[in-house]
């Protein structure tokens, strides 16, 4: 008899995700939709698609669409060349710059090697695997990512160099009701999305902007922040302009980062996790040894969130940069800082990390980010909250008080990850070499290039 109730309620679980599904395929339909485009995210957080016409909607999404896997960068030898991408209906969004004639429905896919069998090396595979791993252990990850970018007119100057597209500054108003309100014109992009801003506003340096988004699940989070990359790149070449998220394009000026507030909910209650009433800063044990799991951990994981080699050239002391391994309340020279809450905002309670850029892969950096945390839980590990602005201790007062920095360049982060057995098993062995040598390479690349600041030093 218990056979019988847990194989009917099977049934009854497939027949409302077949419904589920229907729904959605209906919905594509009914919105007059001609093209759908599937994509996915490289290792590098690059965005890839593929468009088909609405007829093989049906057949793609029961089969999935191939495609040569050898020619994206990290994916596969040419000897193993097939890749199958399975698109997620979950994910379906409709292309709010698609007119009647080109009316696009977009679905991110998961990688496959074949129908049942997902490929290891695919980014999205590796959160969906350290989010079960969570998900086992009774958790759920949210996460609230603030996303800052420049804006430059589409032409450089007449010395080649990147104009940005207006001269105000932090949280100022726009000088100009002739230009295109490109505040009001990326909400409106991104609520089309679906992808639920919270806020946008002006940055210190000219033409940066930031946008902040509701947390919301991390596969979630992660999927809406491959989309508004890609969306916002669409809607600058709308406009004529170029959207850029360059950690540090201005010399002098501040660089893009990509900071994001983290909490831990128990999946059966729905409470948050990292907060406790009784605590001076309103923080539980779970959420300090998950805190302190990211810090141990921080520079192996360093070439994922900071992935290039101008990401180095954003962490630097000064302009708000955290390259202090360490935890603080109000402090923004640390690594991870602790937001003020009131007492009764018991959802509230969260952690921000602010070292990752623009150009990080989310998937990747969200999966390492829980991981680690969930490391520290494991381990117990205890926490240090420094209320000291750490831009003014010398290095042997950061020594004794055992505060490292981030990696200084990108061949340091190179080699803190290389010799990860952490990270190695966070991403399997196929993607973490492949991902190292890919770095290597782009590593080389810089090196021997000759930089205008070369030219205008030894020419």
């Amino acid at each position: 008899m218990k056979k019988f109730f847990i194989g009917f309620s099977f049934l009854i679980i497939g027949y409302a995700l077949h419904a589920e599904s229907e729904d959605r395929i209906r919905t594509i339909r009914n919105q007059k939709t001609r093209f759908v485009e599937f994509t996915f995210t490289d290792m590098l957080g690059n965005n890839k698609s593929i468009i088909r016409p609405i007829q093989f909607l049906e057949t793609d999404l029961k089969r999935g669409i191939f495609c040569d896997g050898s020619s994206i960068v990290g994916c596969k030898h040419i000897t193993e060349s097939d890749m199958l991408l399975m698109p997620d209906l979950d994910s379906v969004r409709f292309l709010p710059w698609t007119n009647n004639e080109t009316k696009m429905a977009s679905i991110i896919c998961n990688m496959h090697v074949n129908c049942e069998e997902p490929c290891e090396i695919d980014p999205r595979y590796v959160l969906r695997k350290t989010i079960e791993k969570a998900s086992t252990l009774g958790y759920s990850f949210l996460v609230g990512p603030e996303l800052e970018f420049y804006v430059f007119n589409n032409q450089n100057d007449t010395k080649g160099n990147l104009v940005p597209c207006d001269s105000i500054g932090y949280i100022d108003s726009p000088q100009s009701c002739n230009a295109p309100n490109i505040q009001a014109q990326v909400l409106n992009c991104l609520y089309a999305l679906d992808i639920d801003p919270q806020k946008i506003h002006h940055e210190v340096a000219p033409g940066q902007y930031e946008i902040v988004l509701y947390h919301d699940t991390a596969l979630k989070i992660a999927d809406k922040l491959a989309v508004a990359k890609h969306s916002l790149k669409m809607l600058g070449a709308l406009y004529n302009l170029k959207i850029s998220f360059m950690p540090k394009p201005l010399f002098g000026q501040n660089g893009s980062g990509m900071h994001m507030h983290f909490s831990l909910v128990d999946k059966q209650t729905n409470q948050n996790l990292f907060y406790q009433a009784d605590n001076e800063i309103y923080l539980s044990p779970i959420a300090r040894s998950f805190i302190a799991g990211i810090l141990a951990h921080t520079r192996e994981m360093a070439l994922i969130f900071n992935p290039s080699v101008n990401s180095y050239k954003r962490l630097v002391a000064g302009f708000e940069a955290p390259i202090y391994v360490c935890c603080g309340t109000k402090n923004r020279s640390a690594l991870i800082r602790i937001p003020q809450i009131n007492p009764d905002e018991a959802n509230a309670a969260r952690a921000e990390i602010r070292c990752p850029d623009p150009l990080c892969n989310p998937y990747l950096t969200i999966a390492a980010l829980l991981q680690a945390g969930l490391d520290g839980i494991e381990k117990k590990l205890s926490l240090d909250i420094t209320a000291e602005n750490l831009y003014q201790l010398d290095s042997a007062t950061l020594l004794e008080k055992n505060i490292a920095t981030l990696p200084g360049s990108l061949r340091e982060a190179i080699n803190c990850f290389q010799s990860s057995e952490f990270m190695k098993e966070l991403l399997g062995e196929q993607l973490f070499y492949r991902y190292l040598n890919e770095k290597k390479k782009e590593l080389r690349e810089f090196e021997i290039a000759v930089t205008d600041w070369e030219l205008e030093r030894y020419a």
